[in-house]
């Protein structure tokens, strides 16, 4: 497994992440595991709110954003048996897209409340019976 290490220019700041940078997403991809990794990263994000806000305000190629859509993308397919690459997509883009605005706004929810909302959703649309 090769580390990718990305550096950026960031409002004046360099800014560095890597492929590493949510472990839990990787250790717990199961749907057992759904609620849980996902109030982890909700509370790792809303405690480093400060430094992911920089983060995640550039929407450039090669951003910090491609990365998270990658790495919950990844997470969903994993943890979701049976489902589909288009669907895991679509509830990876809904999670990120979500958790993007709710960092970037200036009064920023509390991480519990904000995901039990969120864990709402993703429940109601991952276990529906077809």
């Amino acid at each position: 497994h090769t580390r990718l290490f990305l550096t950026g220019l960031v409002g004046g700041m360099v800014m560095s992440y890597g492929d590493e940078e949510f472990p839990f997403l990787r250790e717990n991809a199961t749907a057992e595991n759904l609620g849980n990794t996902i109030k982890e990263l909700c509370r790792y994000l809303y405690e480093n709110r400060a430094y992911y806000k920089r983060l995640l305000e550039p929407d450039c190629q090669n951003s910090f954003s491609d990365h998270l859509r990658l790495e919950l993308r990844e997470y969903f397919s994993s943890c979701i048996a049976g489902s589909d690459l288009f669907a895991c997509s679509f509830l990876a883009d809904a999670v990120y897209f979500s958790i993007k605005e709710w960092i970037l706004s200036k009064q920023s929810t509390h991480f519990s409340l904000y995901c039990n909302q969120l864990l709402q959703c993703v429940r109601t649309n991952t276990y529906k019976e077809h």
